[in-house]
């Protein structure tokens, strides 16, 4: 298989995922969860969409390039998805029910409607509301459970919203409380979350060496253009902006439900909030850019727009990782093809196509260009407001 095949296997595989992940959410609201899940995001297909598209790029990348960063942050990427497709084949998950008469549980329910056995026995004690000192507002919710092993030592434990119980390798997070009972979410993952994070460091690091790599994308433009200035300036404001963001974010936040008052849910947010307005500017730029009739000021301006969608990007990818670390701790994991997810990393891969002109010179065109970042607008809109309105999930508050 020649490299120009193997290249169209990879920008079709991306270009392809997109619309069946747009699908899905519509499927999803249709027709349910467990459909969607069942059918489409556990089917074979989907699993081997995302297994050819791995190995494909990852073979086009190392026979096109030999520069390491960009090979590194390739490769970090497939470890994600290796992560992913780990916690797909050996996690558990599912939920047990603890009464509040004194009766031990160790049974819990699978999604699939399956019943499996924890390795140690759980017993309610007492649950608890947690109030804040000057608003006397609630702040959280707390869940005492004595956990019996096997060899007869008991011990106790308490679960809040933003902390659960983690032991023997089994996560135990608040689902419900309610008056006869309490129901606790069980993850078990032993190796997918670490596999993931891995792949999470690895992007990040690779994103700082693609930085200071003067042959990279962006720093090439900025050579060009001597806009590296600028571009370091973009960085530094939006550094800027997401601590001031996170504090106001988290400020404002103390009216919210207790599950979302955490500093590392505020820097989710204010982080994808960044790269959205980032995507607004490149969008108005090339609102302006179809304008004009002036070629060379539309060339000009697509350069600036592809400036401005490389921080944006990063920190697209950094706010899904970090919201991805978040929903690992209140959820029990770390990624549940939730639409407010999918349509997020549905965003992300529009914006990656952006930096791949050489391959998909159709878009290294500036009108084509310029076209492509308004329907990247939209895409985002309906990300951030579209979902919430339109389709269901667990960020139905956001």
């Amino acid at each position: 298989m020649n490299i120009v095949t193997i290249k169209k296997i990879a920008f079709g595989c991306m270009i392809l995922l997109m619309p069946v992940l747009v699908g899905a959410t519509f499927i999803e609201k249709l027709y349910g969860t467990s459909f969607a899940t069942g059918n489409i995001y556990h089917s074979p297909f989907f699993i081997a969409l995302w297994a050819v598209l791995a190995i494909s790029a990852i073979t086009y990348i190392i026979s096109i390039s030999k520069r390491r960063t960009l090979i590194m942050f390739h490769l970090s990427l497939a470890t994600i998805l290796l992560g992913a497709f780990t916690s797909f084949i050996t996690s558990e998950r599912g939920e047990i029910i603890l009464p509040k008469e004194p009766i031990p549980a160790s049974m819990f329910t699978t999604p699939e409607g399956k019943t499996e056995k924890l390795p140690f026995r759980l017993e309610l004690i007492k649950t608890d509301t947690c109030y804040t000192k000057k608003s006397g507002q609630i702040s959280d919710y707390t869940v005492e459970i004595a956990i019996s092993h096997k060899n007869r030592e008991t011990e106790t434990a308490v679960a809040s919203l933003n902390k659960p119980v983690r032991l023997k390798g089994y996560s135990l997070c608040i689902k419900a409380i309610q008056e006869k009972h309490v129901a606790l979410s069980v993850a078990h993952d032993p190796w997918g979350v670490g596999i993931s994070y891995m792949g999470y460091l690895m992007t990040f690091v690779s994103w700082i060496l693609l930085f200071f790599d003067k042959r990279s994308g962006f720093n090439t433009m900025f050579a060009k253009k001597q806009h590296r200035i600028t571009y370091k300036s973009i960085i530094i404001i939006a550094g800027i902006a997401i601590l001031a963001i996170s504090r106001i974010v988290a400020f404002s936040e103390s009216d919210a439900q207790p599950i979302l008052r955490t500093p590392i849910l505020a820097l989710h947010v204010s982080t994808i909030i960044v790269a959205y307005s980032l995507i607004g500017c490149a969008a108005i730029n090339s609102m302006i850019a179809l304008c004009t009739k002036n070629d060379e000021k539309r060339t000009s301006q697509a350069l600036f727009g592809r400036i401005l969608l490389y921080p944006a990007t990063m920190l697209l990818t950094t706010g899904i990782f970090i919201g991805a670390v978040w929903a690992n701790i209140s959820w029990g994991r770390y990624w549940g093809w939730d639409p407010k997810e999918v349509w997020a990393l549905v965003t992300l891969l529009a914006c990656s196509i952006t930096f791949h002109t050489h391959s998909l010179p159709l878009i290294s065109k500036p009108r084509n260009f310029h076209i492509f970042c308004i329907v990247l607008f939209f895409t985002m809109l309906f990300t951030y407001f579209g979902v919430n309105h339109l389709l269901s999930g667990l960020h139905s508050y956001a």
